[in-house]
């Protein structure tokens, strides 16, 4: 549930451990030493108490940066990992801090003005805008809200980050976000209206409000879009340290009380809060839409997990307006376009009926691409959150507590309505009969091995997210002594009866499945055609569709034997030897030309400059090398190193 929070806390560690000259001057289990106390001052910000492996991982990563001589590269990850979750106020205490470990242990001032320097363009921030800041370690991830998000949504974020290998593409993020919210800067500025005190104070005071509630101090502006439709979004910053911009339509601003106006605005503020824009903006990076888009199986889970993340903000915008009825009329209002009075809707009444007119699980499949959830399920939820222990204890005495075993078991059976796998009946007769259509390919040869096990799940991933439960399953039906070709032809049966043009999909899987190991062999072809007589392809169109595939993926051309270059006397781009033989060879003036147009392509360019003045290079070659951009200014580099100073 912490798990960010202990990664910027473990790099705030590790990088005050950096500002020692030597190892001997940090000692981990020294409680009284100003790190620590220092370090305890950022702890001590946050909402809960947290476990402390982190020094430990924080001292481990500090030990293989000196190991390796302290690379710059090491400090910088951190450094750029906290830019995105540091506000500049974060910055500005977290930067004195440093000042005031580096002073104690009498870091070397070249050393610490280097070390300060690395901050500044990674951040992109200047020490005269810190100068208008006063500092401040509360942490975003680290804010009282976060007691009350949703726990698994903070697990499956955090999953798909990893999943979305998010920490390996923090340098792609800043850009990102740049876009996106200069895109967003540009619309608002072109077509919309930003409130001030003077143009809308209304809305000016309410936000004012409701970040005092919040205790929310990062900067937010907020644009009214001329629109006859009610609704509002945000464009948050992954960054903590930049300006969010809140868009709210001029319906919603007119038809909302100022208290049900508090419950939109602290809902987006939940977002930002929750930062899930950085997955959001990089599935838009790494999926078009078009010829590029997630499987099924991946677009079900995300469907799921952006409805989890409106159930978290939907508890922030309770927070920020204190009235689980205000929060229900305001939803209400948004969703319906209604007024609750002038319908005489009651929302005591409604959610006391609301568990009898719940919508079953088959009725909810179409709501499954919607970033929001059904209105009535939504309604249950913030019901749930508001009578809850979580938060009447923090509403009547402020105290956190961070588990509420019945609101989470409450929840619980509202994700699972919420939560597709498949909305085709017949999801499971095809995960079934592509895993059986491989084991038995893949056991032609009376062996399965685990690389053609890994090439069946590959394809089942397509499908589904953990193909290994389908696999354990088949497997099983094998040490059971299970014959696998009925079962097969069963499935196949049940799935083209009920879509006829899905046979040839399931025979190009089949066949991708059979050349996974580079070779077709004539006993998967006879396979293969009895698994096309299954699917009702006749045994003429079977192989038709397998020489199609064929021409794919650069089948023939893995094909080709190296014996083609002895019988036409090719020879190879590149020469097979160690550097000191290529060396020798290129420098020797009797050399094959053959062989020194082979090294003509080396990769050192001391290999190539030596062919270029090998006075048996053919000379097209040689004029070749003389093109080259790169060896060119290797030479001229060389020149002006061995020039005389004047």
């Amino acid at each position: 549930m912490h798990h960010l929070l202990s990664r910027i806390l473990e790099r705030v560690y590790f990088l005050f451990l950096t500002t020692s000259d030597s190892e001997n001057e940090i000692n981990i289990a020294d409680d009284n030493s100003l790190t620590k106390d220092i370090f305890s001052f950022w702890e001590s910000q946050s909402y809960t108490v947290l476990k402390k492996e982190y020094r430990t991982i924080a001292y481990n990563r500090f030990t293989i940066f000196l190991e390796r001589n302290c690379p710059t590269s090491i400090q910088l990850d951190a450094i750029e990992f906290l830019g995105l979750h540091f506000s500049k106020a974060n910055m500005k205490a977290f930067l004195a801090d440093i000042t005031e470990i580096g002073n104690s242990n009498g870091i070397d001032l070249n050393k610490y003005n280097e070390f300060i320097n690395l901050f500044y363009p990674v951040w992109e921030i200047t020490s005269e805008e810190l100068e208008l800041i006063g500092p401040d370690r509360h942490l975003r991830s680290g804010h009282f809200c976060q007691s009350f998000r949703l726990n698994r949504e903070i697990v499956l974020s955090e999953l798909l980050g990893k999943t979305f290998q998010l920490d390996a593409l923090i340098p792609l993020i800043k850009p990102l976000e740049r876009d996106n919210v200069t895109a967003s800067l540009l619309e608002n500025m072109s077509s919309n209206h930003l409130i001030g005190e003077a143009l809308i104070p209304r809305l000016d005071r309410l936000l004012s409000e409701v970040c005092k509630t919040l205790e929310v101090s990062e900067p937010f502006d907020i644009f009214v879009s001329n629109q006859p439709v009610q609704g509002a979004w945000i464009m948050a910053m992954m960054s903590s340290s930049e300006k969010n911009y809140i868009t709210i339509t001029s319906e919603l601003v007119m038809k909302l009380s100022d208290d049900e106006l508090k419950f939109v605005i602290g809902h987006e503020i939940g977002h930002w809060l929750f930062n899930i824009n950085d997955i959001t903006s990089l599935l838009n990076a790494c999926y078009d839409e078009e010829d590029n888009i997630p499987s099924i199986s991946l677009q079900n889970l995300l469907a799921t997990w952006k409805k989890l993340a409106e159930f978290s903000a939907d508890r922030v915008g309770i927070v920020a307006c204190g009235s689980l009825e205000v929060a229900i009329e305001s939803l209400y209002r948004v969703s319906t376009g209604l007024d609750p009075q002038r319908m005489e809707f009651r929302g005591k009444d409604y959610l006391n009926n609301l568990d009898s007119e719940l919508p079953n699980k088959l009725d909810l499949k179409f709501f499954r691409d919607d970033i929001h959830p059904p209105l009535p399920i939504r309604m249950k939820a913030l019901a749930l959150f508001g009578n809850s222990k979580l938060y009447q204890c923090w509403k009547q005495d402020k105290e956190l507590i961070f588990e509420d075993t019945n609101l989470s078991e409450q929840m619980g059976e509202l994700i699972r309505l919420l939560d597709f796998t498949s909305e085709n009946p017949l999801h499971n007769r095809r995960l079934l009969a592509i895993t059986l259509g491989g084991f038995i390919l893949a056991g032609v040869d009376e062996e399965i091995h685990q690389d053609e096990i890994e090439q069946i799940k590959e394809v089942l991933y397509r499908f589904v997210l953990n193909a290994d439960f389908i696999i354990s399953y088949v497997v099983k039906l094998i040490e059971d002594g299970a014959d696998l070709f009925p079962m097969l032809e069963d499935a196949l049966v049940d799935l083209i009866v009920a879509d006829e043009e899905e046979k040839y999909n399931l025979m190009n899987v089949f066949i991708e499945v059979a050349l996974s190991d580079g070779v077709l062999k004539s006993e998967e072809t006879e396979l293969l055609l009895q698994i096309g007589s299954f699917l009702k392809i006749d045994r003429e169109n079977i192989l038709r569709v397998i020489a199609r595939f064929l021409g794919r993926g650069f089948f023939f051309e893995k094909q080709v034997p190296d014996s083609i270059f002895d019988l036409l006397e090719r020879k190879h781009p590149f020469h097979s030897g160690n550097l000191d033989e290529r060396i020798e060879l290129a420098n020797n003036q009797k050399a094959d030309p053959s062989e020194l147009n082979q090294l003509a392509s080396d990769a050192d360019p001391f290999v190539r400059r030596l062919v270029l003045f090998n006075e048996s290079t053919p000379e097209k070659t040689r004029m070749e090398l003389l093109d080259s951009p790169s060896l060119m200014r290797e030479i001229h580099e060389e020149m002006d190193d061995n020039d005389p100073e004047d």
